[in-house]
């Protein structure tokens, strides 16, 4: 796929990234900010193995690189060069933006879209959003309540359970989850959940409105 210029393609900030460069593989960073058409910023990696004499080698202008993130169930990645690296007030490498992104789909299931009202329970705490693709695999939840940030950023990893609002169902469906990522636009934030343990009955329910979502679309979303 071809970047635009002026535009960051799937990217948002605060997003975490890794980065490959020449001899050293998966470093784990994170994306800062950026001038669209000019440069990304990320974090400087924070791996033990780099001292400030390595960074400067490693990060000379003009070396390649390798990013690679998650979007959505989708594995992108792109090639790009360093531009440059500051130390003050913080560590930041600026990067060049994509000319050409990579994209490969790592779920089982195509999801499609849709606007469903749910409540997510995440321990003690529900939180009212709605569900904005959906596979029998798992859902992306989006919520305005900011204010949850903190929370739904450190439950990454753990069990939440979804209560889903289908068309021609009485009552909410119910299905057992793991989250497994989180985004805060500042706005409002997005959840990916993983669908785990459901029940028959559920299962069922959700097979029919997806079935229903993909003949009213044409096509599920890869």
């Amino acid at each position: 796929m071809k970047y635009e210029p002026g535009h960051f393609t799937y990217l948002q900030l605060g997003m975490p990234v890794l980065i490959d460069l020449e001899g050293m593989q998966h470093l784990q960073t994170a994306l800062i900010g950026g001038k669209p058409g000019h440069y990304l910023i990320l974090e400087m990696p924070k791996a033990e193995a780099l001292g400030r004499t390595l960074e400067r080698v490693l990060f000379k202008k003009g070396n390649q690189l390798v990013a690679r993130y998650l979007h959505e169930g989708m594995a992108v990645g792109f090639k790009a060069q360093v531009v440059g690296i500051i130390e003050e007030p913080d560590r930041l490498v600026f990067i060049s933006c994509p000319q050409v992104v990579t994209q490969r789909s790592l779920r089982k299931e195509p999801r499609v879209h849709c606007f469903l009202p749910a409540r997510l329970q995440v321990g003690d705490q529900a939180v009212e959003g709605v569900t904005k693709d959906i596979s029998l695999g798992g859902c992306r939840f989006t919520t305005p309540e900011v204010k949850m940030a903190q929370v739904l950023s450190d439950h990454v990893g753990k069990p939440v359970t979804i209560a889903l609002n289908l068309p021609g169902v009485e009552g909410k469906v119910e299905v057992q989850g793991e989250q497994r990522s989180f985004m805060n636009d500042g706005q409002s934030l997005a959840i990916g959940i993983r669908f785990i343990d459901m029940q028959e009955e559920a299962r069922e329910h959700l097979a029919r409105c997806i079935d229903h979502l993909m003949r009213v679309s044409g096509a599920g979303n890869e």
